[in-house]
């Protein structure tokens, strides 16, 4: 298995190079959600993390056209990728990039994640 990176994943913050595949998902899905880019892709991340803790690389994007975007992730969320990156081998940027890539092809209508968590039950 080939590392990609041998720096340490410090800080909670990515800075992510996307191809123009993902940004097009990206961009449908924030207009669906009306949540920023960034708070997209962390909801998008944290519920791939949880749903596949075990993920291996899908393709190989192209770069022809790139665009940026950075997002913080939580403490929780970060230590998981953090696990994520050193069982893969992958840096932690890639490791995002390519969970977000494949969230937005599985689950494209992922919207409604967020209400669910906000909203208490409040039914006494």
């Amino acid at each position: 298995m080939r590392r990609y990176s041998s720096s340490p994943a410090l800080g909670n913050t990515v800075r992510l190079k996307l191809d123009s595949v993902t940004e097009s998902l990206l961009r449908s899905a924030t207009s669906r959600s009306g949540r920023s880019r960034g708070f997209e892709v962390f909801f998008r991340v944290r519920d791939h993390l949880n749903r596949f803790p075990m993920f291996r690389v899908m393709d190989n994007p192209n770069f022809s056209k790139s665009f940026f975007v950075t997002v913080r992730f939580d403490e929780e969320t970060n230590l998981k990728l953090i696990n994520a990156k050193n069982r893969s081998g992958w840096c932690k940027t890639y490791e995002v990039r390519e969970r977000l890539h494949d969230h937005l092809i599985k689950f494209p209508d992922f919207y409604n994640a967020e209400m669910v968590e906000v909203i208490p039950n409040n039914f006494d």
